[in-house]
């Protein structure tokens, strides 16, 4: 929702939802990407790491508002939605069924924190590190460093240069190591795209095969 999250709880076989808690809190507009400490990815989710692009009136699209004015599963009519900006956030959220905010600060209006990605400490126990983000800023991009037990503290180190400029990114993740690329992975192209090609009509074929260089 513009200002929810949702945690599910689901039979994988079956598709059931078994269980369902849905948080709703002013914090949460435009929440968007989240991360966690990827070494503990098989165990059940506890805190998780979000970042939120919070909300800017001047932002709302004339088409797109129009589009989905009085769309039937709409949760806030237009007029309800907020008259002055909202500012974007980084927040850990409790997932392990409370389902609630334990720690977050608010970004200055202008910057939009992209791609947040939790990097371990060195030698440290699960879920202690640090959260990485790329905030996009009204000039410039930085790196921006939060402390993952203190977030409310804010970033503890900023950092720019002025060749950095990364685009719009969306999703990230840590590695524990770096090492060069042997070359080997490739996948053609159509055997990839496997019956979803020959299930397009003609024209439509025709174009995704000369974009992607297959014809």
């Amino acid at each position: 929702t513009a200002k929810g999250a949702a945690g599910v709880l689901m039979d994988a076989r079956t598709g059931e939802v078994l269980e369902s808690t849905v948080l709703e809190d002013e914090r949460l507009w435009g929440i968007t990407l989240w991360s966690r400490d990827e070494r503990e990815a098989g165990q059940p989710l506890g805190d998780s790491l979000w970042v939120t692009l919070g909300f800017d009136p001047n932002a709302l699209t004339t088409r797109i508002t129009e589009a989905y004015a009085d769309h039937p599963h709409r949760m806030m009519p237009l007029a309800e939605l907020p008259t002055t900006p909202i500012a974007p956030r980084v927040l850990r959220i409790d997932q392990s069924g409370a389902m609630g905010v334990t720690d977050d600060v608010a970004l200055p209006l202008g910057w939009l924190p992209m791609s947040p990605t939790f990097v371990p400490r060195r030698g440290a126990s699960a879920g202690d590190g640090y959260l990485v983000t790329l905030a996009l800023g009204p000039s410039e991009d930085e790196v921006w460093i939060f402390d993952a037990a203190d977030l409310a503290r804010g970033p503890i180190c900023r950092m720019r240069h002025p060749q950095l400029n990364v685009g719009f990114s969306l999703h990230t993740t840590w590695l524990p190591d770096l090492g060069a690329s042997d070359g080997g992975y490739r996948v053609d192209r159509r055997e990839d795209y496997g019956d979803a090609l020959p299930a397009l009509r003609e024209d439509a074929r025709a174009l995704v095969e000369s974009v992607l260089g297959i014809g």
